[in-house]
């Protein structure tokens, strides 16, 4: 197989890989993340996003985005005692939604 056709097959494979992931994600949208969704929608002060490694990679990322759409947001890798380990939770405090 020639460069250009593994790259195209392997481009390929992985938009499939990827697409399938993203339609699985619809069976994780539950009561909680509607919870979520209407308490950042809801907050008056700032949104901080939280992450720890690449978990905070993720969080600039998601930072990123939130302010490409006029929510304001910033990136912290502080850990807070207030997030459970293992699920997405979120707590309020001082009018600042950490996540």
């Amino acid at each position: 197989m020639s460069t250009t056709e593994t790259i195209l097959a392997t481009a390929k494979r992985t938009l499939l890989s990827e697409s399938k992931s993203i339609e699985n994600l619809v069976n994780y949208l539950d009561e909680d993340f509607a919870k979520s969704v209407t308490e950042i929608f809801n907050t008056k002060g700032r949104l901080v996003v939280t992450g720890i490694g690449k978990s905070a990679l993720i969080a600039q990322k998601i930072v990123a985005t939130l302010n490409s759409t006029g929510i304001f947001a910033t990136a912290s890798s502080t850990l807070l005692s207030s997030l459970q380990e293992n699920k997405a939770t979120a707590t309020r405090a001082n009018n600042n939604f950490f996540i």
